[in-house]
């Protein structure tokens, strides 16, 4: 098992809070992870090269700020395309998410 505080343990603990499955998550960070880097590295195989590793926990860290930016609702990570969009957008700074609702409506919807 990967420790907690490498590389492979951040992306495995992400990949566990998220319910993503590591093929969607290579696809999503690109930069040379593939389905068998990681399954080696979530395996505890073979680690991530220094790339590799640089290129996951940035993926982690611009996914969980995506994450953050879309609560309370919550944000289905599994279409690697538009992730990748939503997250361009985001580190272009054109990235909106507003949920509105009238006052008064707020106040009459039931909880």
């Amino acid at each position: 098992m990967p420790a907690p505080l490498s590389p492979e343990g951040v992306v495995k603990s992400f990949l566990n809070e998220t319910k993503l499955d590591s093929t969607r998550f290579a696809e999503i960070a690109g930069a040379g992870l593939n389905s068998t880097s990681m399954s080696n590295a979530m395996n505890d195989l073979k680690p991530f090269t220094r790339e590799q590793a640089e290129a996951a926990l940035n993926c982690v860290a611009k996914l969980n700020m995506l994450l953050v930016a879309a609560e309370p609702l919550p944000l289905n990570l599994k279409d690697a395309k538009v992730i990748r969009k939503l997250l361009a957008a985001q580190e272009a700074g054109t990235l909106k998410i507003s949920v509105e609702i009238n006052r008064g409506d707020w106040d009459q919807t039931p909880e």
